[in-house]
């Protein structure tokens, strides 16, 4: 006899796990606006942050960028040497999807049951089983 222990909708989580991460953005966006990030502009005038590549334009090849966040629009300042401001570019990544991944595939899975042995003789049963998975008998 197997032992289950409950079902679970798989819609209901991933909707909970995603407005608790959204809680969380406002404090990665202030985490993010406490930072400076230093690049130089490669030849073709773009530089990369955070694995995404930013176009500031060929004027600019070769120089040195000081690189703030802007929390409430949420966009990249970027600073030339002396410190003036030379252009705002909009932040790429689209942060939740990024961090918690696509839940599209998963919308139409159906329930799922978790199955969880209670009892050693369970244990051992699953056990031998995954020793034994690739052999014939």
């Amino acid at each position: 006899m197997e032992t289950f222990v409950g079902t679970y909708r798989l819609k209901p989580l991933l909707r909970i796990r995603h407005y608790l991460f959204v809680g969380l953005l406002g404090r990665i966006y202030e985490y993010l606006a406490q930072g400076k990030w230093f690049r130089r502009v490669s030849g073709n005038g773009t530089f990369s942050l955070g694995g995404e590549v930013y176009y500031i334009g060929t004027k600019w090849q070769h120089h040195q960028l000081e690189v703030q966040f802007e929390a409430t629009q949420k966009h990249f300042l970027c600073y030339d040497e002396p410190g003036n401001l030379i252009k705002q570019l909009a932040w790429k990544p689209d942060l939740p999807q990024q961090l918690i991944g696509n839940a599209l595939p998963t919308r139409n899975l159906p329930s799922f049951q978790l199955h969880l042995p209670f009892t050693w003789d369970d244990i051992r049963r699953q056990h031998f089983l995954r020793e034994t998975e690739d052999t014939t008998l």
